[in-house]
């Protein structure tokens, strides 16, 4: 009997009868297989999976940090670089990422059985092969060695078919492994795909993570033609929606994002929960730093978006706005973040694709700042540039930590603002988080990664 929402942990191992369903009922009418997919997302908007991994993806660099008290003990470990194997933070993220491809699996090998016209199929499985590419894009970032570092390190586990109890536990496949199941998954994705709400995976949202996933391989000549691709069709915000609060996905720009309802939230543990510093709701305990704070001109929009004022030690958010009731969207992804993968991936491929790079990367920065210069840069020059305005873009929807994994370069804090300060080069243990300890329990073939004991 195969089990619906097994991880691959202890939870996998001890799986509870009101956890599981047999998935010959799972996969017995079209209605229940679109339950299953939509079980997935459920498990994708729960509090510790991907809310928690966009802010890791924020609190682990330099431009956020937590505040050194009146933190209620959420992220300290984390943004400190002092995270244990048994700590959940590490441990829900792979659980529920695993049970994500679970229930996916379900559908990509179940089908077949299923009564249905081959055309829905096809689109049931295109929808779960992107879900599934997402997932293992996210944990291969989180756990494991940068591509452009060291393809052959090991990876995460790859399971693509349904997994029964009594069958032996996975091992990790290599990082350039678990990429080559990613790009699989998603140009299967993006290539059968058709539109479908921005609440569930898209057609433009499957090229989205095309273009990341190249752009962390630094392929940078795929990484710039599925970005155009999936921006197609998108038009950037307006410098006055900027400062909207970033909780509406009825915007031009925002491609892809999570649903939040009156009965299904994530309430407290909402991302903007913990930046939303200057209303009365949330946990208001994620601060700017102020050297970032110091990187926007005084005629950028977005400088809008940081307070001015000082409290325990760095600004207040202004760009998320946490909403009474809860009823708020988590941006996944947006046009602006496709203009910077093809600006940086341009400028990387360099003569005869400079002034691509500079038009990409003008249409963001003339957006947010009406008296903004098109660059002339070419070079280093013109990736640095790129890089900052990613900074400036995107800081709080979960980016920066891994950029600078991707890149190879070192997790810098020296400014006042952090309590936490550290250089750590890519070469370090800390910048890879430890497989959970009920893992490596549960399972004699994972490996732990280097630096952590139990």
């Amino acid at each position: 009997m195969t089990l619906l929402f097994a991880s691959c942990g202890e939870d996998f191992l001890e799986l509870t009868p009101s956890e599981s369903i047999e998935a010959s009922d799972a996969m017995s009418t079209p209605a229940k297989v679109n339950a299953v997919l939509i079980g997935a997302y459920d498990q994708m908007q729960y509090s510790y999976y991907l809310p928690y991994f966009i802010m890791e993806g924020d609190v682990k660099g330099e431009d956020v940090f937590v505040k050194s008290s009146g933190n209620y003990g959420r992220h300290v470990e984390t943004y400190a670089y002092t995270e244990l194997p048994t700590m959940y933070y590490c441990e829900d993220v792979w659980a529920y990422a695993y049970k994500v491809i679970t229930n996916v699996n379900l559908v990509i090998n179940g089908l077949e059985a299923v009564d249905m016209d081959e055309a829905s199929k096809v689109q049931l499985i295109a929808e779960s092969r992107g879900l599934r590419g997402y997932s293992y894009l996210n944990m291969i970032q989180a756990y494991a060695m940068p591509y452009a570092v060291d393809p052959s390190a090991l990876g995460v586990p790859l399971i693509l078919e349904p997994v029964l109890p009594s069958d032996p536990g996975p091992s990790r496949s290599t990082v350039q492994e678990v990429y080559a199941q990613i790009i699989s998954d998603l140009t299967y994705a993006a290539e059968n795909l058709v539109a479908s709400e921005s609440y569930r995976l898209t057609t433009a949202a499957a090229k989205g993570l095309l273009a990341r996933a190249y752009l962390n391989m630094e392929d940078w000549a795929n990484a710039s033609k599925w970005a155009k691709e999936a921006r197609d069709g998108y038009s950037l915000m307006t410098a006055d929606q900027l400062l909207e609060g970033f909780q509406d996905d009825s915007n031009s720009e925002w491609m892809w994002s999570l649903r939040s309802v009156a009965d299904d939230n994530n309430g407290y543990l909402h991302v903007a929960s913990f930046y939303d510093a200057l209303r009365t709701l949330g946990y208001n305990s994620f601060r700017i730093d102020v050297d970032f704070r110091a990187l926007f001109g005084a005629d950028d929009t977005r400088l809008q978006q940081i307070d001015d004022g000082v409290y325990s030690g760095g600004h207040v958010s202004l760009k998320f706005e946490h909403v009474s009731g809860w009823v708020m969207d988590q941006v996944l992804m947006r046009a602006s973040e496709m203009y910077l993968i093809e600006a940086e991936a341009e400028a990387e491929l360099g003569a005869g694709h400079e002034t691509a790079a500079q038009d990409a990367l003008f249409a963001i920065q003339s957006r947010a700042d009406a008296t903004a210069v098109k660059s002339t840069s070419t070079g280093e020059t013109l990736i640095n540039e790129v890089l900052l305005e990613r900074r400036k873009e995107l800081w709080g929807e979960g980016f920066r930590w891994f950029d600078l994994n991707r890149r190879g370069l070192n997790v810098t804090r020296t400014s006042s603002s952090h309590w936490a300060l550290l250089d750590l080069p890519i070469t370090d243990n800390k910048r890879r988080w430890p497989i959970p300890q009920d893992e490596i329990d549960a399972n004699p073939n994972m490996v732990q990664n280097p630096g952590y004991a139990k």
